[in-house]
């Protein structure tokens, strides 16, 4: 990163510039800071590929890039578990995830902001987390299913897997919406509309979901991510987004054509 790469005036490390008639050329450089960003992270992302999420936030650790894993708030150690209401049973069939330690995290998953309590906060906490869950394990995904795409490919058919659209269609398609906890008068006739769109044949990404029910599958995982650790999260994320996936796989719709959002299609 420090020696020019053009032919003719780098050489290697080893051996040692003696004479020339530009003395610029024997002048280091310093790289780009994006260029040192992508480095660290190109770092990052082969050993988490080559060894796993806690290998990759090990050597994050001793880049002092993040806090020291000491300094992380882990995963409660292993209770006994409690609680098989309706709501878990059905965080269960979705997700895969078969018991909470702590069904506050639950509770809260399922709550929106316009319902106070003193007791249980909003998802918006779990929803911010869940949201990096589902892309990092979305993209781990991609990154095996589509090795010749680039970063440009790779982000366009991520921005379709990840969207408000289609977690709000896995929200309904699992029935999770209904465990939705609120006061927002104006929701039910929102989710009305939103039903009534899908039934009249409407495509998936051409729809306008209530923000909340694509919420609630974010602050689910990032709920089972902070309550059973990062494998836990991640294999629940791919689980629910497994039916999105299955069908992208199945059809091979981005082989054949130029990848592009359907709504970057029509505009």
């Amino acid at each position: 990163l420090t020696r020019k790469m053009e032919r003719g005036i780098w050489t290697p490390a080893s051996l040692t510039l003696v004479s020339t008639a530009d003395s610029s050329i024997a002048e280091k450089h310093n790289p780009s800071d994006k260029a040192c960003a992508d480095f660290v992270e190109a770092i990052l992302g082969f050993v988490y590929l080559s060894k796993g999420y806690a290998a990759a936030r090990s050597v994050a650790d001793e880049l002092q890039v993040t806090l020291v894993c000491s300094q992380i708030v882990q995963p409660p150690k292993a209770v006994e578990c409690v609680g098989h209401d309706e709501l878990s049973k059905k965080v269960r069939e979705t997700t895969g995830y078969s018991c909470f330690r702590d069904n506050n995290l639950l509770e809260q998953a399922f709550t929106h902001r316009s319902k106070p309590s003193p007791k249980v906060s909003s998802y918006e906490r779990l929803e911010w987390i869940g949201d990096a869950v589902i892309c990092l394990s979305v993209r781990e995904w991609m990154y095996g299913e589509y090795p010749d795409d680039g970063p440009g490919d790779l982000s366009l058919k991520e921005s379709i897997i990840v969207s408000n659209e289609t977690l709000a269609f896995l929200c309904l398609r699992s029935n999770l919406h209904t465990f939705l906890e609120h006061r927002d008068i104006t929701l039910p006739s929102r989710l009305e509309s939103y039903k009534d769109s899908l039934a009249d044949g409407n495509g998936l990404w051409s729809t306008s979901p209530p923000k909340p029910v694509a919420d609630i599958v974010e602050s689910m995982i990032g709920a089972i991510h902070i309550d059973g650790g990062f494998e836990q999260g991640r294999t629940a994320a791919l689980q629910v987004t497994l039916p999105v996936r299955v069908v992208l796989r199945e059809y091979k719709l981005f082989e054949n054509e130029p990848v592009c959002h359907p709504r970057q299609e029509l505009f």
